[in-house]
């Protein structure tokens, strides 16, 4: 069979206008903050479980491949691109809250719905809840960031730990619940994790098991009151005992939630652009870089607690904890009280652009707009000495491809750091394409080799190639071959290498 009769069938299952076959726009489809390989072909966009259900056996038949995503704000990690030539299905056109309860504190979506609907329904019906900020873009899907394990912060970071059940719909065309839902009358279906039997609802993060059409996301009440204690280090060599520091506070739970950590340049690149004036030569020199931290206020590591509570008195009690145990490690300390709930940090995505020559323009666009932009990550122990060992090395590897070393960690877990490096360059900069993606191997190496690894990755790392000493490669490629045999849902999504050490 062929693309040409699936084409057809398509267009009998959801219409003419919602077939997309353009040269421009499947070039747009195509495009994402770094060079990608693979081709979209074409463009389905259903707008019902139904037919989602049709399109995924019409692609059965006809034997195509087709790659779904949900708004397509993969930025950083493969934007719309799929992970080898395929067809998009494309799940925009699904953008219905299902459900929305403010007792129980749930939301049922579909793929299409944003971070920005959930904000504007949780205004419109007064609802005092939340998720977590997300540092992505408004018009970013709830579900999309969700199964690829998207983490926010606060005390509900981690997206898919709050998800109840999901729907999804296999590569032959059936209906999969993952919860109570699937079972008829059940009461618990929005409120309890799983049902009988094995949990299934992680076989869809991450994975080509099927497409998600539909999520129950627990959402949480706002806290009463809310305050942000912000903390500086100007010595690098002093980070390690501050994380030692705060891994302590975390295991006995006097910290309940995320601390994160941003370098210099990270922050200056949410509120000012590359200084071409001062630095007509990347990478910044040093004397450049310490003169903006220190116009900014800033220094070398700068961290932040969100500490939410019941009242004003609990949180001057947990902030003090905090203050007098980081307090021999920190040379700055701020507490910021009373401040709101966003779900989304406009400042973040405009970091993008930082290497730009001109402003950012109102509708931030990275694919269109040619940024360079590739995120890499590392969960590394949470020993102080491994993470500020992990740091260095990204530092050097960075600036080692003439890029600035935008850092972070997120000390989610008390045993773990997610130390993150994000590879800002200009698209239209000759040379700057090869230079991010030389960079981003390099480090994934580098970090390989002391056995940090990646909690997620982008098409860039697809295959997944790191060493192992299981069969989860053979185990993965069996569950793949019973539910598509035919290997037509995103081939190569998040697929493992089968060599063994």
């Amino acid at each position: 069979m062929s693309l040409r009769a699936a084409l057809r069938a398509w267009r009998r299952v959801v219409g003419r206008d919602h077939v997309v076959t353009e040269g421009v726009a499947l070039d747009e489809a195509s495009t994402a903050t770094y060079p990608t390989g693979a081709r979209v072909c074409a463009i389905v966009r259903p707008a019902s479980v139904a037919e989602v259900q049709a399109c995924v056996r019409v692609a059965q038949s006809c034997r195509v491949a087709i790659y779904p995503i949900s708004r397509g704000c993969n930025w950083g990690y493969g934007s719309r691109v799929p992970s080898r030539d395929a067809t998009l299905l494309d799940l925009r056109r699904m953008n219905r809250i299902v459900a929305f309860d403010p007792v129980l504190a749930y939301v049922t979506v579909e793929p299409g719905v944003t971070v920005k609907q959930l904000a504007a329904l949780l205004r419109r019906r007064g609802a005092s809840l939340r998720i977590s900020l997300t540092g992505s873009s408004p018009d970013a899907s709830l579900i999309g960031n969700a199964v690829e394990r998207g983490l926010g912060n606060g005390i509900d970071f981690d997206r898919f730990a709050n998800v109840c059940e999901l729907e999804a719909v296999l590569p032959d065309g059936s209906l999969l619940n993952t919860g109570w839902a699937g079972f008829a009358g059940a009461r618990a279906a929005h409120t309890f994790p799983g049902a009988l039997g094995p949990s299934l609802s992680g076989l869809f993060a991450q994975s080509s098991f099927g497409v998600v059409t539909r999520m129950t996301m627990w959402l949480w009440p706002a806290s009463f009151y809310r305050e942000i204690v912000r903390f500086g280090v100007d010595d690098p060599r002093r980070l390690a005992g501050l994380l030692d520091r705060l891994r302590g506070l975390m295991l006995e739970r006097s910290i309940r939630g995320c601390v994160t950590f941003a370098s210099d340049l990270r922050v200056l690149a949410r509120h000012i652009q590359y200084p071409w004036d001062l630095a007509p030569r990347p990478p910044i020199p040093a004397a450049v870089r310490a003169a903006l931290r220190s116009q900014g206020g800033l220094s070398r590591w700068n961290g932040s607690i969100v500490i939410e509570t019941a009242t004003r008195e609990i949180a001057r009690l947990e902030r003090r904890v905090i203050r007098d145990r980081i307090a021999p490690a920190v040379d700055r300390f701020t507490v910021t009280r009373n401040v709101g709930h966003e779900l989304f940090d406009p400042t973040n995505l405009r970091s993008v652009y930082w290497r730009k020559r001109s402003p950012p323009p109102e509708l931030l666009d990275p694919d269109r707009d040619r940024c360079g932009v590739l995120w890499h990550n590392a969960v590394v122990p949470l020993h102080g000495a491994e993470v500020v060992r992990a740091i260095a090395i990204a530092e050097r590897t960075l600036e080692r491809h003439a890029l600035e070393p935008m850092l972070s960690i997120a000390l989610c877990w008390p045993r773990a750091a997610l130390v993150t490096a994000l590879l800002l360059f200009d698209r239209a900069a000759p040379g700057d394409d090869r230079r991010g993606l030389a960079c981003a191997r390099e480090l994934g190496a580098r970090w390989a080799t002391h056995g940090w690894l990646p909690y997620r990755v982008g098409i860039h790392g697809m295959p997944i190639t790191a060493r192992r000493t299981d069969d989860r490669a053979a185990v993965l490629t069996r569950l793949g071959a019973a539910l598509d045999p035919a290997g037509i849902l995103a081939p190569g999504r998040y697929a493992l290498s089968a060599a063994r050490t």
